[in-house]
């Protein structure tokens, strides 16, 4: 009797018209489209009222359709599914708007109820390009150890204070990593066949393992995976001590794979460079060649947890090099001697240096501390890989035993605290191909979370860097304002018009902000930009006083208020030399006629400057006494205006006159030393021809 009422519902469900009286949110081709169905006249219209439909994206003719009796009968014959979809939920996109993108084939496992109402649906409607079920997206992990690494996502599961992480999973929500971005882990070298791991592992295609032949011809033979540089060791870089597996499981343990926990970087490669020997031990020369190869083979990003406080020089070259010529990311742990002594290569410029805490936001006991500490990272009771039936004392020290015999245990160390912002910085940098590592670095400080109100760190104050590491809202508050568009316009002898455009570059939004304009350094005027969508652009004619000297400099500098967490903050300015017209007087002649008692005045001037002139005046001085003044029209830059006038006056041979430029002082100008000029007489004896005056 059951299986018949199920089946009865079922077939309404197929059949169902989606009345006009059924749509919450429907649109007119929604409601023609569903009311065109055949209608089941004993069907109740208080059921039928439960099926809605919801415009979900206008520009693709996109709707959600629920029922809640079909999502009832599939949780009842088939409730695994409520894991992959929603019963009783459909995405359904209408043919004639929006572009049509490439399909992949549905998916296989949907259960049949759901199957059989999408077909009917999509065979008795024209009108649909395409229907599925409402899939549930996962960002959290689904790995078995994934609820006790709670410096991923820490919800008190080890008795610390619940969100005391570095929220992995809503940075998961925007990037998981690419595997692009190779992130090499210079250290004991990495168990290559752990079972969490190996899916990670940086392959070099060009090389054939276990031959013995250098196939790729880059000069070491079958670096597959990465290579062995530390002394007395040969073949693949393979931990045994246990360390380098620890640190490569926490920057990219394979995620939602049922084994394991998950990497906070889970899409990127991990290049093993075993530089360490199994008993912990290695050399500057090693970790040196360690470097070199994985800049050589594509890392972009290194985590080195490991350190002293002898200042090694060779070591720093190295490292600035990689740096400075192939835009590497270095990352390194500031040590475990809670001082404040510096340890290297922490504390070389140019790397991010990572103090740890504990599960309480608190500076673990064993960290190091100081002013040369960039960033704090969870570094205490840190669950990750090991090579299985590693001793983790020989390996952490000061650890927190688990159970490493099936491959998996705890580790304390500011070891353990460096690899999770080296993976953060793996995130970055498949998240924005191409950032600096500057940027990287000043990303990863700018936004993390403030700690230093915990009262376990106020002896600490300034001391563990910007904060606890934050990927979240190192992912998410990415933006970029650039000034696109500066230009100056002289509209009058006291007034500027400003063009202005600011846009948003960066994949985050940019929040409200400050845009500031000044004139030598000095700033003379503020205005707001609005929040900025990615790719968004803010535009204006921003109106400023011209009270300014020839050659000023204005500038205008967006987010002057730095509000805006950018990740690159050295382009979010524009300078322009305010222009200026330059009148300059040329060809100025005086002939005169001693009996007619006249003179033929011509002259030339000329708009030399890089702006438009207003009109303004000249005038003629004879021995200093003005005998004519006249009107300059307004002059476009390079343009110029000849005149040519008759004076009835009484002069001497010995007479001297004067041409001034803008006699009546209302311009600007860039150069004023230019704009007067001084001639004599030029005797002639009239009639004069009309060719003598130019005009």
């Amino acid at each position: 009797m059951k299986k018949n009422i199920l089946l009865l519902i079922i077939s309404f469900l197929i059949i169902l018209p989606f009345p006009s009286t059924s749509i919450a949110l429907g649109e007119k081709r929604i409601n023609k489209m569903l009311s065109s169905m055949p209608r089941i006249t004993h069907f109740n219209k208080d059921k039928a009222k439960k099926i809605k439909s919801k415009l979900i994206y206008k520009r693709l003719d996109m709707y959600l359709l629920s029922s809640e009796e079909l999502k009832i009968a599939v949780k009842k014959r088939h409730p695994a599914k409520k894991n992959i979809y929603m019963p009783g939920e459909f995405i359904v996109r209408l043919k004639g708007k929006g572009r049509i993108y490439p399909r992949v084939k549905p998916s296989k496992v949907i259960d049949p109820i759901t199957l059989s109402v999408m077909n009917n649906l999509k065979k008795r409607s024209k009108e649909i390009l395409y229907i599925e079920p409402n899939y549930i997206v996962q960002v959290n992990s689904t790995d078995p150890i994934f609820g006790d690494q709670w410096a991923l996502h820490n919800t008190g599961q080890s008795g610390g204070t619940v969100d005391a992480d570095i929220d992995a999973p809503k940075a998961w929500a925007i990037s998981e990593g690419s595997e692009e971005v190779v992130i090499a882990v210079i250290d004991t070298g990495i168990d290559l066949n752990h079972e969490d791991l190996s899916a990670n592992l940086w392959v070099n295609n060009g090389e054939i393992p276990g031959n013995g032949i250098d196939d790729d011809d880059n000069g070491y033979v079958d670096d597959v995976h990465g290579y062995t540089t530390a002394f007395g060791y040969n073949g693949p870089p393979m931990d045994v001590l246990g360390h380098g597996t620890h640190v490569a499981g926490t920057i990219a343990s394979e995620k939602d794979n049922n084994l394991g926990g998950a990497g906070t970087c889970p899409n990127c490669k991990v290049m093993a460079i075993k530089a360490f020997g199994d008993d912990g031990k290695g050399y500057t020369s090693n970790i040196i060649s360690g470097l070199l190869y994985g800049r050589y083979n594509g890392a972009k990003v290194f985590n080195m947890s490991f350190g002293g406080i002898i200042y090694k020089q060779s070591l720093y070259e190295v490292i600035q090099d990689g740096y400075n010529y192939y835009g590497i990311f270095h990352v390194a742990s500031a040590g475990n001697r809670n001082s404040d002594k510096k340890v290297y290569p922490a504390a070389y410029d140019n790397v991010l240096a990572v103090a740890s805490t504990d599960d309480d936001d608190i500076k673990a006991g064993h960290s190091s501390y100081g002013e040369w500490v960039d960033i704090s990272a969870p570094g205490k009771i840190i669950l990750s890989s090991f090579p299985p039936g590693t001793d983790i004392t020989n390996s952490c020290g000061d650890s927190t035993h688990g159970d490493p015999d099936d491959g998996y245990g705890n580790c304390n160390g500011t070891s353990m605290a460096s690899p999770h912002a080296a993976a953060v910085g793996g995130l970055l940098y498949s998240h924005i191909p191409g950032i600096s590592p500057d940027d990287s670095k000043m990303l990863i400080k700018v936004n993390a979370d403030n700690i230093y109100d915990i009262p376990g760190n106020t002896q600490y104050d300034g001391l563990l860097g910007t904060g606890r590491l934050n990927a979240m809202n190192t992912l998410k508050q990415i933006s970029d304002l650039r000034v696109t568009r500066f230009k100056i316009n002289i509209v009058s002898p006291d007034k500027l018009n400003l063009p202005i455009t600011i846009k948003n570059f960066g994949p985050g939004k940019a929040k409200l902000s400050t845009f500031g304009i000044s004139i030598n350094g000095k700033v003379k005027m503020f205005g707001g930009t609005p929040a900025l969508n990615p790719g968004e652009e803010y535009s204006k004619t921003q109106a400023f006083p011209l009270d300014h000297k020839p050659n000023d400099k204005l500038t205008l500098k967006a987010d002057f208020n730095n509000a805006v967490k950018e990740y690159r903050e050295n382009n979010n300015s524009k300078s322009r030399i305010i222009p200026h017209p330059d009148l300059k007087v040329s060809d100025f002649l005086v002939k005169g006629d001693l009996k007619l008692k006249k003179l033929i005045v011509s002259f030339t001037i000329k708009n030399k400057g890089a702006s438009k002139t207003p009109a303004s005046a000249y005038a003629i001085k004879r021995n200093g006494s003005n005998i004519n003044t006249g009107a300059i029209p307004s002059l476009s830059p390079q343009s110029s205006k000849n005149f040519g006038l008759i004076l009835d006056l009484p002069f001497t041979n010995n007479d001297i006159f004067l041409l001034m430029a803008d006699s009546n002082e209302t311009i600007t100008e860039s150069n004023e030393n230019n704009n007067s000029m001084e001639t004599t007489i030029t005797p002639i004896e009239l009639p004069l021809s009309n060719t003598e005056i130019k005009k």
